[in-house]
């Protein structure tokens, strides 16, 4: 028997260079209203369908937890009350997401 090497093998692809590994500008606008849209999509839905507000909370935190690592929302629901999502993994994550909430601010006030 003849050992025959198949032709039709995938030959390797070659792994993106680190340099192209930083987003642009562009690509992080596109993030941002891919995003928006996934996000706003999904409170259309959720607004479709009775549902109690903890509910769609969690809904929404697991819904972003797909795609951000760590997130805080703030923000009222439809009765008035208010709601905070607080979202991260451990405690480093935590820490993070409390420092970029405390820059944020500060921009906001200078």
């Amino acid at each position: 028997m003849e050992n025959k090497k198949d032709n039709n093998s995938k030959k390797p692809v070659k792994a993106p260079s680190k340099k192209n590994d930083k987003l642009t500008a562009l690509d992080k606008a596109q993030i941002n209203e891919l995003l928006s849209q996934s996000i706003q999509n999904f409170v259309d839905r959720s607004k479709k369908e009775a549902r109690d507000v903890d509910e769609v909370v969690n809904l929404i935190d697991t819904h972003l937890s797909e795609f951000l690592q760590a997130f805080v929302i703030f923000g009222y629901d439809m009765k008035g009350q208010s709601i905070c999502i607080h979202h991260a993994t451990n405690q480093m994550d935590s820490d993070a997401i409390n420092s970029l909430i405390n820059r944020v601010l500060q921009q906001g006030l200078e």
